[in-house]
């Protein structure tokens, strides 16, 4: 299971255990400088060392031969993308939910879509009024600020204020550093050689990532399985999990 943000963790995913009833062997981790890893300077956090923790992941917890199904969210979709695009063999299925972007130029547009959208809350004051008493001069710190800022972020992704995602620590180094390091990219390039069906999420009140933004990046994709929740935004996988899990 690989979580999104960057900066997010993988407690949201804890309600998909029953997957293990039914014979499936799941792993769930938090990416470096998210959730309960330790926190990490600037120096490591980009996609090469999360690419590589990826795959140390799977080594360590892989049986033999069995298969590798990578289940993300978000970010998530987007780092599994670029560890499918750099060795299409390695990984043998994919459930994708509302990546942002596998290219440069797509997320470019992605969060020219998401800031375009932004509105000024009484949320967002309160963020802003206490960064004269919180800064990113210490992490703790940082991340308190960030996880107040997420909260009141999240209306145009369509989510649910009463019932929000949880989680334990938003990183907030991982969230502000990596996306900044990452310069040009095209996580594309080898996706053709995809053999395996992907299982594609997305919600219809999420106002950033749509029904055509999605399905153009699908298209990268040889085969993909889209399937459209109505009535739910960008947490859809926490708050549909019941709904969803016999689809996956």
């Amino acid at each position: 299971f690989v979580h999104g943000g960057p900066g997010a963790d993988h407690r949201q995913f804890l309600a998909w255990a029953p997957l293990a009833d039914v014979g499936y062997h799941l792993v769930m981790y938090d990416q470096r400088g998210a959730g309960l890893s330790r926190r990490h300077d600037r120096t490591t956090l980009d996609v090469p060392h999360a690419l590589a923790d990826l795959d140390a992941v799977i080594d360590a917890h892989r049986a033999g031969d069995e298969p590798v199904v990578l289940f993300s969210h978000s970010w998530g979709s987007m780092l599994v993308t670029a560890a499918i695009d750099a060795d299409p063999g390695r990984v043998h299925g994919a459930v994708l939910t509302e990546p942002g972007g596998f290219t440069r130029a797509e997320v470019e547009a992605f969060f020219t879509r998401a800031i375009g959208g932004l509105t000024l809350t009484e949320g967002t004051s309160d963020v802003l009024w206490t960064e004269q008493f919180l800064s990113p001069e210490e992490h703790a710190r940082w991340d308190y600020l960030l996880a107040e800022t997420a909260r009141d972020a999240e209306g145009q992704e369509g989510n649910d204020p009463e019932r929000p995602t949880p989680f334990w620590r938003w990183g907030a180094a991982l969230s502000y550093w990596l996306p900044q390091q990452i310069g040009a990219f095209d996580w594309t390039t080898r996706l053709a050689e995809v053999t395996f069906p992907v299982l594609w999420f997305h919600g219809d009140q999420n106002r950033v990532t749509d029904s055509a933004q999605q399905e153009a990046l699908a298209a990268h994709y040889p085969r993909v399985e889209m399937h459209l929740v109505e009535g739910a935004g960008h947490d859809l996988l926490y708050q549909r999990t019941a709904e969803l899990l016999p689809v996956v």
